[in-house]
């Protein structure tokens, strides 16, 4: 993760332009770096980054940004220990969104407050494109994202928009700005994609499979929901007697021993909640939850 959470970092930022040349421009990126991009970062001194990146040009992006990207890199590594934490160190509890955060993880980036044409500031009204492709990579879990990073929750995720994901929103009437700019992002897009979705395809009504059909041209059929339809976030409710089982105190508060906890968490399947996360078809989402708490636990 220490390598992954570099590596893509540098990846993102160059993402843009011909494929092929992104590629190349992403090897001459890495190879001064050798199999240990983490330990070059941490203890290159200016005059090697100058050797190594003072010719670099990948298209407006010069040796500069690359070498002031890598110093303000060093520099979180260098405070925090890895840039998952560095990135934390600045969400706060009550954020229900990466963007507050972002902007002031951008800040502690740019390096003695350089102009860096490769890290743009959400904070400004930037849509951030390949900044939230970057921590999409690193949170989420899947067939595509690595998601090294398992102290962020996925939630908080703000979609990457880019020229043709706008293109596509303003097709499915998800937006009405002109620009893909950052309102455009969070403002319109990604609250439709709403975090109770799942409990909706449950209950019978495919919202994405929908929007697909309506794009398409596709005939649809009349839709009836089911009534009665319960999700449950299991990981959540184990918080309450998991946080009760630790601390003698707040089972004295509420009046119940241990077995009395794990008696009225096993009752509370008898309603037939649905967990949110789990379906034996597709795991993953489940998995990686579940390593975030623990790995979440073993931090606290």
């Amino acid at each position: 993760p220490g390598h992954q959470e570099i590596v893509g970092l540098f990846a993102a930022l160059i993402a843009y332009g011909r494929v092929a040349q992104i590629l190349k421009s992403i090897e001459l990126i890495l190879d001064p770096m050798g199999s240990s991009p983490r330990d070059y970062l941490l203890h290159a001194k200016t005059s090697r980054l100058n050797a190594d990146f003072g010719n670099f040009q990948h298209r407006w992006t010069r040796g500069n940004d690359i070498i002031h990207l890598a110093q303000g890199i060093q520099h979180l590594l260098q405070n925090h220990g890895s840039l998952e934490s560095s990135f934390a160190h600045h969400l706060a509890p009550a954020d229900t969104d990466t963007l507050s955060a972002l902007s002031l993880w951008v800040r502690a980036l740019n390096s003695e407050d350089m102009k860096n044409s490769l890290l743009s500031d959400p904070g400004r009204g930037s849509a951030c494109k390949r900044l939230h492709l970057y921590l999409r990579w690193m949170i989420r879990y899947d067939e595509v994202d690595p998601g090294p990073w398992t102290s962020i929750s996925p939630s908080l995720l703000v979609i990457p928009l880019d020229t043709h994901m706008f293109k596509v929103a303003k097709a499915f009437h998800m937006t009405r700005r002109k620009n893909p700019d950052g309102r455009a992002a969070l403002m319109e897009i990604n609250p439709r994609l709403w975090g109770s979705l799942q409990l909706a395809i449950d209950a019978g009504v495919d919202f994405p499979a929908l929007l697909v059909a309506m794009h398409q041209g596709q005939p649809l059929s009349p839709i009836e929901a089911r009534l009665g339809v319960r999700t449950r976030w299991l990981l959540g409710d184990l918080d309450h007697p998991a946080t009760s089982l630790r601390r003698p105190q707040i089972r004295r508060d509420i009046g119940r021993g241990v077995g009395g906890l794990l008696w009225d968490f096993a009752r509370s399947f008898a309603d037939g909640s649905r967990p949110e996360v789990w379906r034996r078809d597709d795991r993953k989402p489940f998995y990686r939850e579940l390593r975030g708490r623990f790995t979440a636990g073993a931090n606290d």
